[in-house]
């Protein structure tokens, strides 16, 4: 078996099914890029929140709201390992 530590080498993963793919990610010219303007007001609102209730309400809120619904009706599932206060804006 074999293990890697990666953890002090980010400041954010996020992991995520086909169903976000369509609001997350952008092509240009034949390649992909996440999408800045998904993900940042993301991280923001985990910045300025301590309530983890909180954060993931508001998180299965955007998930299931009729935009992303209208984006895709696959499941959506979205994984975030975020350092506290280490994105830049």
């Amino acid at each position: 078996a074999r293990y890697y530590t990666f953890f002090d080498d980010f400041d954010v993963i996020a992991v995520f099914s086909d169903g976000i793919q369509r609001a997350s990610i952008i092509k240009k010219n034949g390649k992909s890029f996440l999408f800045e303007g998904f993900f940042n007001p993301i991280f923001k609102f985990i910045d300025s929140n301590n309530d983890k209730v909180l954060i993931k309400q508001e998180i299965e809120k955007l998930l299931l709201s009729e935009k992303m619904n209208n984006i895709s009706d696959d499941d959506k599932s979205l994984v975030i390992f975020y350092k506290r206060n280490s994105h830049e804006f």
